[in-house]
């Protein structure tokens, strides 16, 4: 990266904290870590199971704000990222013998060089036409998961029967919980610090202006390329942690439908922020529940309302809703 984009220390920190829905610092860090801990303790087994899908999906999101909200490309392949990475480490988990853990590289790395392949059009392409390429890979993915039966399992899915995770002094989901706990923590940690690194400050000046970021001496191609490639890997990550929740993969769980969940929990979060994807997960989790008592042909017509209802109420998000209260409190303090 050219140097014009080095900054101070304090700058690079201060820009690593904007735009996050947690709160910043130590204590922040300490707050999530005790909630995170106390929750699959205190919950009945099916709220844990839906905790850890919520932090599944924050991984998969903090990947897609990285490449939508820092970079500018519009993406809905990340179905296919997670796909990629739920069904790498359950093919190896059950069908070779490996440690779930032991999956995660190679699911990283299948998914990095996806994002690579998936990026590719990106040098050319940009808005309404990236758009419909992302979204056209994303509707191929359950006919190869189906084409590709004798390592899928096609249609009937495949299930893993071997033990990921160990049942002691805690029962399973509860360690499954923490396990995905962990990467949701790590994923919010490197995309809020992305924000103020050389690599980060590249995507936004490449999607305030691509002309510039060519005057800095940046590689708009190389950029975007790579931000689609780490992005798949946080989405690889995600799906594999799906693997783990479930103990079960298929083609139905990967459709398009699911990129553009992530995008709207990206949306209802805070595009940009990285605690946001957080707050966007655990709505794209809470709502279904909510609205299920509405009635069999209403469960998605609400579904859908709510979601509408919130983001034009919430237009930034949950990280720009946070930064409003943040601001109001300290000018009321001030003001004393």
């Amino acid at each position: 990266m050219s140097d014009s984009l080095s900054q101070p220390a304090a700058g690079r920190t201060a820009r690593a904290s904007g735009g996050s829905f947690l709160p910043s610092g130590a204590a922040g860090w300490l707050v999530l870590l005790a909630a995170g801990i106390a929750f699959p303790l205190t919950q009945a087994p099916y709220m844990v199971e839906l905790g850890a899908v919520a932090l599944a999906y924050t991984v998969a999101i903090c990947g897609l704000n990285l490449v939508t909200g820092l970079a500018g490309q519009v993406s809905l392949a990340h179905s296919f990222f997670v796909a990629l990475g739920a069904y790498v480490s359950a093919i190896l988990v059950q069908t070779f013998g490996w440690p779930f853990f032991a999956t995660l590289p190679v699911s990283a790395g299948a998914a990095f060089i996806a994002g690579i392949l998936v990026g590719a059009p990106a040098i050319r392409l940009s808005g309404l036409y990236l758009a419909v390429v992302t979204f056209a890979v994303a509707l191929i993915v359950p006919p190869i998961i189906l084409r590709l039966e004798a390592i899928t399992g096609g249609a009937n899915g495949l299930s893993i029967a071997r033990r990921m995770v160990p049942d002691v002094l805690m029962r399973a989901d509860q360690w499954i919980f923490l396990i995905a706990f962990v990467f949701a923590a790590a994923a919010i940690y490197l995309l809020a610090n992305l924000r103020g690194s050389a690599f980060g400050r590249g995507l936004q000046v490449l999607q305030a202006n691509e002309l510039a970021a060519q005057t800095l001496g940046l590689n708009p191609s190389r950029l975007k390329v790579l931000a689609f490639a780490v992005s798949g890997v946080f989405g690889g990550i995600a799906g594999s942690l799906l693997a783990l929740i479930d103990s079960f993969v298929a083609p139905q769980s990967f459709t398009f439908m699911l990129s553009i969940l992530l995008l709207v929990g990206a949306v209802i979060g805070g595009i940009q922020s990285a605690g946001g994807a957080l707050a966007g997960a655990i709505v794209l989790v809470a709502l279904p529940q909510l609205t299920d008592g509405v009635g069999l042909g209403w469960v998605g017509v609400t579904y859908g309302l709510a979601i509408v209802v919130i983001i034009l109420l919430v237009p930034k998000g949950a990280a720009g809703l946070g930064q409003a209260v943040l601001r109001r409190i300290r000018n009321y303090t001030g003001s004393r």
